[in-house]
């Protein structure tokens, strides 16, 4: 039989799980749609390097891949994750930029990063982010500069629109267990 704090463990767990499931959802029906429907211009999240002839881990990986990568390993929070899709949110927003396939792993990684030093005491350099997923500092910083552009530099959230947001997600999160 459990006890309390274990069954409060699993139901965080499952929590985070179910959330973790629908950002993925929610990313790639905005993916299905935005391929056949926005207009698109370039982006240098667009551009994928080759260093010394080998692909990075960004280029590499498939996005669900990529994406469980970066929570396993950088144990983001419920709180975090809902932040980095709020923050997604307000680049798709955007007129000139659409949401690819080719790009979503560059874009996610950057706001990932981004997200995770704006709202957390200790983060890592951005040699440490680079070398996480085989990239140059420069290039990373050259994404950074691109994000930060395309929000206009706004990365700060309400209390009430992270409310609402995380409000939003939890009623999709039922919505799709429902499906």
């Amino acid at each position: 039989m459990k006890n309390q704090k274990e069954e409060e463990l699993t139901s965080s767990q499952d929590s985070m799980i179910n959330l973790k499931n629908t950002c993925l959802y929610i990313l790639d029906s905005i993916l299905q749609y935005t391929s056949t429907h926005k207009k698109k211009s370039p982006s240098i999240f667009d551009n994928h390097s080759d260093v010394n002839g080998e692909m990075n881990i960004i280029d590499e990986y498939d996005f669900d891949d990529l994406f469980q990568f970066c929570i396993n390993l950088l144990k983001l929070d419920e709180n975090l994750l809902i932040l980095i899709m709020m923050n997604i949110d307000k680049i798709i927003s955007n007129d000139n930029f659409a949401l690819t396939y080719k790009n979503i792993n560059r874009l996610f990684y950057t706001c990932l990063m981004i997200t995770q030093k704006y709202y957390e005491d200790n983060s890592w350099n951005n040699k440490l982010y680079a070398d996480l997923v085989g990239i140059s500092c420069d290039e990373l910083l050259d994404m950074e500069m691109e994000y930060m552009n395309l929000i206009n530099f706004h990365l700060f959230i309400r209390d009430e629109d992270f409310a609402k947001y995380k409000q939003r997600l939890i009623n999709c999160m039922n919505h799709i267990e429902m499906s």
